[in-house]
Protein backbone atom coordinates (compact mmCIF):
# COMPACT_ATOMS: atom_id res chain seq x y z
CA UNK A 1 0.00 0.00 0.00
CA UNK A 2 2.76 2.55 0.76
CA UNK A 3 4.35 1.80 -2.62
CA UNK A 4 1.02 2.29 -4.40
CA UNK A 5 0.42 5.59 -2.61
CA UNK A 6 3.94 6.79 -3.33
CA UNK A 7 3.63 5.89 -7.02
CA UNK A 8 0.22 7.52 -7.26
CA UNK A 9 1.36 10.84 -5.83
CA UNK A 10 4.82 10.83 -7.44
CA UNK A 11 4.02 9.61 -10.96
CA UNK A 12 0.33 9.06 -11.72
CA UNK A 13 -1.09 12.38 -10.55
CA UNK A 14 1.58 14.51 -12.28
CA UNK A 15 1.07 12.55 -15.53
CA UNK A 16 -2.69 13.06 -15.34
CA UNK A 17 -2.15 16.77 -14.62
CA UNK A 18 0.03 17.20 -17.72
CA UNK A 19 -2.63 15.55 -19.88
CA UNK A 20 -5.42 17.57 -18.25
CA UNK A 21 -3.59 20.88 -18.79
CA UNK A 22 -3.33 20.13 -22.50
CA UNK A 23 -7.06 19.61 -23.00
CA UNK A 24 -8.46 22.62 -21.13
CA UNK A 25 -10.24 24.90 -23.62
CA UNK A 26 -8.80 28.38 -24.10
CA UNK A 27 -12.14 29.89 -23.08
CA UNK A 28 -11.86 28.25 -19.64
CA UNK A 29 -8.29 29.49 -19.27
CA UNK A 30 -9.42 33.04 -20.13
CA UNK A 31 -12.26 32.93 -17.58
CA UNK A 32 -10.00 31.53 -14.85
CA UNK A 33 -7.33 34.15 -15.53
CA UNK A 34 -9.78 37.05 -15.66
CA UNK A 35 -11.40 35.98 -12.39
CA UNK A 36 -8.02 35.49 -10.74
CA UNK A 37 -6.83 38.97 -11.70
CA UNK A 38 -10.15 40.49 -10.62
CA UNK A 39 -9.89 38.78 -7.21
CA UNK A 40 -6.28 39.88 -6.78
CA UNK A 41 -7.20 43.46 -7.74
CA UNK A 42 -9.92 43.44 -5.06
CA UNK A 43 -7.63 42.04 -2.34
CA UNK A 44 -3.84 42.44 -2.61
CA UNK A 45 -3.21 44.50 -5.75
CA UNK A 46 -3.88 48.16 -6.42
CA UNK A 47 -3.37 50.37 -9.49
CA UNK A 48 0.21 51.05 -10.45
CA UNK A 49 1.81 54.23 -9.19
CA UNK A 50 4.34 54.25 -12.03
CA UNK A 51 4.11 57.19 -14.39
CA UNK A 52 2.37 56.44 -17.68
CA UNK A 53 5.51 57.39 -19.61
CA UNK A 54 7.55 54.83 -17.65
CA UNK A 55 4.97 52.12 -18.31
CA UNK A 56 4.72 52.98 -22.01
CA UNK A 57 8.50 53.03 -22.46
CA UNK A 58 8.86 49.69 -20.75
CA UNK A 59 6.01 48.10 -22.76
CA UNK A 60 7.33 49.44 -26.06
CA UNK A 61 10.80 48.09 -25.39
CA UNK A 62 9.44 44.79 -24.09
CA UNK A 63 7.21 44.12 -27.10
CA UNK A 64 10.08 44.87 -29.49
CA UNK A 65 12.32 42.39 -27.70
CA UNK A 66 9.52 39.81 -27.55
CA UNK A 67 9.25 39.77 -31.34
CA UNK A 68 12.91 38.77 -31.50
CA UNK A 69 13.08 36.33 -28.59
CA UNK A 70 9.84 34.42 -28.33
CA UNK A 71 8.53 32.25 -31.15
CA UNK A 72 4.96 31.48 -30.11
CA UNK A 73 1.36 32.11 -31.07
CA UNK A 74 0.53 32.97 -27.45
CA UNK A 75 -0.29 36.63 -26.88
CA UNK A 76 1.28 38.19 -23.82
CA UNK A 77 0.06 41.26 -22.01
CA UNK A 78 1.86 43.07 -19.20
CA UNK A 79 -0.04 44.66 -16.36
CA UNK A 80 1.60 46.89 -13.76
CA UNK A 81 0.25 46.86 -10.22
CA UNK A 82 1.22 48.13 -6.77
CA UNK A 83 1.25 45.56 -3.96
CA UNK A 84 2.46 45.67 -0.41
CA UNK A 85 1.55 41.98 -0.11
CA UNK A 86 3.72 40.75 -3.00
CA UNK A 87 6.50 43.35 -2.77
CA UNK A 88 9.01 43.16 -5.63
CA UNK A 89 7.50 40.35 -7.68
CA UNK A 90 6.04 39.23 -10.99
CA UNK A 91 3.68 36.42 -11.86
CA UNK A 92 1.96 35.00 -14.91
CA UNK A 93 -1.67 34.04 -15.30
CA UNK A 94 -2.53 31.05 -17.48
CA UNK A 95 -3.82 33.22 -20.35
CA UNK A 96 -0.49 35.03 -20.80
CA UNK A 97 -1.14 38.09 -18.65
CA UNK A 98 2.03 38.96 -16.75
CA UNK A 99 1.66 41.12 -13.67
CA UNK A 100 4.71 43.09 -12.57
CA UNK A 101 4.73 45.04 -9.33
CA UNK A 102 5.96 48.61 -9.12
CA UNK A 103 8.52 47.55 -6.51
CA UNK A 104 10.10 45.12 -8.99
CA UNK A 105 10.28 47.78 -11.71
CA UNK A 106 11.88 50.20 -9.23
CA UNK A 107 14.32 47.53 -8.02
CA UNK A 108 15.59 46.99 -11.57
CA UNK A 109 15.21 50.53 -12.93
CA UNK A 110 18.95 50.64 -13.64
CA UNK A 111 19.05 47.15 -15.18
CA UNK A 112 16.08 46.61 -17.47
CA UNK A 113 17.66 43.49 -18.97
CA UNK A 114 17.34 41.77 -15.59
CA UNK A 115 13.67 42.71 -15.51
CA UNK A 116 13.21 41.33 -19.03
CA UNK A 117 14.80 38.09 -17.86
CA UNK A 118 12.17 37.85 -15.12
CA UNK A 119 9.42 38.45 -17.69
CA UNK A 120 10.86 35.68 -19.89
CA UNK A 121 10.87 33.39 -16.85
CA UNK A 122 7.16 34.11 -16.36
CA UNK A 123 6.54 33.39 -20.05
CA UNK A 124 8.13 29.99 -19.46
CA UNK A 125 5.45 29.28 -16.86
CA UNK A 126 2.72 30.09 -19.39
CA UNK A 127 4.32 28.11 -22.22
CA UNK A 128 4.66 25.02 -20.01
CA UNK A 129 1.18 25.46 -18.52
CA UNK A 130 2.47 25.36 -14.94
CA UNK A 131 -0.62 27.07 -13.50
CA UNK A 132 -3.05 24.67 -15.12
CA UNK A 133 -0.90 21.67 -14.18
CA UNK A 134 -0.79 22.87 -10.56
CA UNK A 135 -4.58 23.20 -10.49
CA UNK A 136 -4.97 19.73 -11.99
CA UNK A 137 -2.50 18.21 -9.51
CA UNK A 138 -4.28 19.86 -6.59
CA UNK A 139 -7.66 18.63 -7.80
CA UNK A 140 -6.41 15.07 -8.40
CA UNK A 141 -4.65 14.99 -5.03
CA UNK A 142 -7.83 16.15 -3.27
CA UNK A 143 -9.84 13.44 -5.01
CA UNK A 144 -7.36 10.71 -4.09
CA UNK A 145 -7.08 11.87 -0.47
CA UNK A 146 -10.86 12.13 -0.11
CA UNK A 147 -11.30 8.70 -1.64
Amino acid sequence: MPLILFSTFKYVIPAVAIHFANIIPQSAIEVASDHSLYSLDKTVLSPSQLEDTVQEAYLSSWYQKMKLLVNTDQQYQIEFRQSKFFGANAFALPNGTIVITDDLVNLFKDNQDALFTIVLHEIGHVEHQHSMRYIAESLATSIVVNY
